[in-house]
């Protein structure tokens, strides 16, 4: 197995939250993959009824055909995090977006090599975490 690379990018902003955006994996992903995730995150975000922002930030990580999304809790304490599949996006409904999330009660929200991002957002989101540190939360990225 390669090398993963993991690669900071403009992060998402809509009227609901605000995401670090990072891209990793043991090959290169071209751009119209991460234009197709960064999307699919965009549409979950505004379109869907169900879905809550939490605080406000979060961040989420882009691979081969999957997006882990992560929202900081509005208790600020907690994250909750939800692995979507892209091969299902033609599926996809704002309205009900299960359809797309893998099952991680067995294997866990996160793979081996997300674990770096993972523990650099805790720390961040603990410098950061008063609403009024927003705008540094989100450019502290990994």
């Amino acid at each position: 197995m390669g090398k993963n690379l993991i690669t900071s990018l403009d992060p998402i902003k809509t009227d609901k939250l605000d995401l670090k955006f990072y891209k990793t994996g043991p090959k290169r992903i071209n751009a119209e993959l991460v234009e197709r995730a960064r999307t699919f995150v965009t549409d979950l975000i505004n379109e869907s009824r169900y879905f809550d922002p939490g605080c406000g930030v979060g961040f989420a990580i882009f691979y081969e055909d999957q997006v882990n999304l992560v929202v900081w809790d509005s208790d600020r304490l907690n994250k909750r995090a939800a692995l979507y599949d892209l091969r299902k996006e033609r599926s996809f409904d704002p309205n009900y977006p299960a359809i797309n999330k893998f099952n991680t009660t067995e294997t866990g929200a996160f793979r081996d090599f997300e674990l770096p991002i993972l523990m650099h957002e805790e720390m961040a989101f603990a410098r950061h975490s008063n609403p009024k540190d927003k705008k540094k939360y989100l450019q502290d990225v990994f």
